[in-house]
């Protein structure tokens, strides 16, 4: 075989090669539902529908969402069971060169009812009350926090926030700790109206900066690269007013100007 020809069929198979994994379905590990940021019983909200645009601008035509239990997705990723794992950090065990630059922030959040009148300013002062959390909040939320709920009147966990919502909406717990935009999404979710006035916000915790984890470090290289184009071009924040996460699309552009 002459030597040109033998270059020309290592490239046709190189791209072919290419093709056929590309053309393989592109799993992705996500927690539950927790709108407006996923949606699972349609495959939508904001990071479902960033990511998987995203990964059509990569080229991939078939990406399967697998929602999994809290913490599953690390596993996933770490064993390459996935190809990708949303809602990660370093936090989680993953290795930073693992991991993507931010795409998502969550801003956990003390929140009453306003007709309570309550005044929280500092984490220990919620022990005196009723409380409702997202589950595994003890494990995330610090030591303070875990030392706090630990003396609570009442402190429970639960997997399904839209109850947690709808237990404060109806006076069953005294506060709710959960992402104030999850919370605004689900209140209004139930109630039909905007809750905003309904309710008071304190915001006593950090604001956690996400990142996807992958299992292969040259589509990780890809996503950042799209990442970056999708702030550029505005289909972040395109994404962002259709979930009214325009607070939070601001945070994660300050923090990708700072870092």
């Amino acid at each position: 075989m002459k030597p040109w020809t033998s270059l020309l069929l290592a490239v046709l198979l190189a791209v072919a090669s290419a093709f056929v994994a590309r053309a393989e379905p592109f799993e992705v590990a996500v927690g539950w539902t927790k709108p407006p940021y996923v949606i699972a019983a349609d495959d939508t909200g904001f990071e479902i529908e960033l990511i998987t645009e995203i990964l059509t601008r990569m080229g991939y035509k078939d990406v399967y969402i697998l929602y999994v239990p809290y913490g599953r997705s690390v596993k996933m990723i770490q064993d390459g069971s996935v190809d990708m794992g949303l809602t990660l950090t370093t936090t989680h065990g993953i290795p930073e060169e693992m991991l993507s630059d931010a795409y998502v922030a969550y801003q956990n959040a003390v929140i009453s009812l306003a007709s309570a009148s309550r005044e929280i300013r500092a984490l220990p002062e919620i022990s005196h009350y009723s409380v409702a959390a997202f589950q595994n909040a003890h494990k995330v939320l610090g030591d303070i926090y875990r030392t706090a709920v630990h003396n609570a009147e009442l402190y429970i966990e639960l997997p399904e926030q839209r109850r947690q919502v709808e237990m404060l909406l109806m006076g069953s717990i005294d506060l709710a700790i959960m992402d104030r935009f999850i919370f605004m999404h689900l209140s209004e979710d139930i109630t039909g109206i905007d809750q905003t006035d309904k309710v008071d916000i304190f915001q006593l915790f950090p604001t956690n900066y996400y990142q996807a984890g992958f299992k292969e470090p040259k589509i990780l290289k890809r996503f950042n690269v799209e990442l970056s184009r999708a702030h550029d071009d505005g289909l972040y924040r395109r994404l962002a007013e259709k979930y009214k996460l325009e607070e939070m699309a601001t945070l994660v552009e300050r923090h990708r100007v700072s870092h």
